[in-house]
């Protein structure tokens, strides 16, 4: 089934992730309706999924009618099932929330439980229906995160998806040396992404840091690193 697409947006369409990051979680995290986080070096950002703006009821009458389109409806209901690493902080709540917020769209969701191998194992072996992982890039650049979603064998690629056009596209900013194109590139390439409903973006993680205010020199950042070669004490 969830090789439709309309499936596919129905499923991104039906998530509150405000709910998600303010009632349930409430750390500070950042609604996602893209990929690549805001803030990123070197990247235009700007996108989102076009529904992003739209209200929760209109969205819900949207995502029934993709399912009906689809053949499924109130006596005809999807099951699929959502596998999550069982020592995740918050392996159980988002998932129950999630799957509240899918009964409204004909979708039973079994949440299944797993250790972090095991469900790591059965992700890269293409065993699961969905799966609940985050990301923290390697280096503050998007592609660091836009590699995750090329046809090219890279082993991250779990959802197995596979467009030409965005594999030409970060292919392209590879060789490109202006900054501003390369980001370009991949922005355009994000826009297509996101247009497929691959994966689900739920929310950004953020790091909290406790600082006095007389340490000198501490720069907010992406990657949270502040070297102690530019901080100082301020007696």
């Amino acid at each position: 089934a969830l090789n439709d697409p309309r499936i596919r947006e129905a499923l991104n369409l039906s998530i509150d992730r405000e709910i998600l990051t303010d009632r349930i979680l409430r750390l500070g995290y950042v609604p996602a309706y893209a990929i690549v986080p805001p803030g990123t070096a070197n990247y235009p950002g700007g996108n989102r999924m076009a529904f992003a703006d739209t209200p929760m009821t209109e969205r819900i009458a949207h995502a029934q009618a993709l399912m009906r389109d689809a053949g499924y409806g109130p006596d005809n209901r999807l099951s699929i099932s959502l596998l999550v690493r069982s020592t995740a902080a918050d392996a159980r709540r988002v998932p129950a929330a999630i799957q509240q917020m899918w009964r409204e769209i004909y979708i039973d969701l079994e949440i299944v439980q797993a250790d972090g191998a095991i469900t790591y194992s059965r992700i890269q072996e293409g065993d699961y229906d969905l799966g609940l992982i985050n990301w923290i890039a390697d280096f503050n650049d998007a592609r660091n995160f836009l590699f995750l979603m090329m046809s090219d064998g890279s082993g991250k690629n779990y959802a197995r998806y596979e467009n030409p056009a965005f594999d030409a596209l970060i292919l392209a900013s590879d060789v490109e040396t202006d900054p501003e194109q390369r980001g370009a590139l991949m922005a355009e390439a994000e826009r297509l992404a996101l247009g497929d409903f691959p994966w689900i973006p739920l929310y950004y993680l953020v790091t909290r840091d406790l600082v006095q205010p007389y340490v000198q020199g501490w720069i907010s950042n992406a990657e949270d690193v502040n070297r102690t070669r530019w901080l100082s004490i301020e007696k």
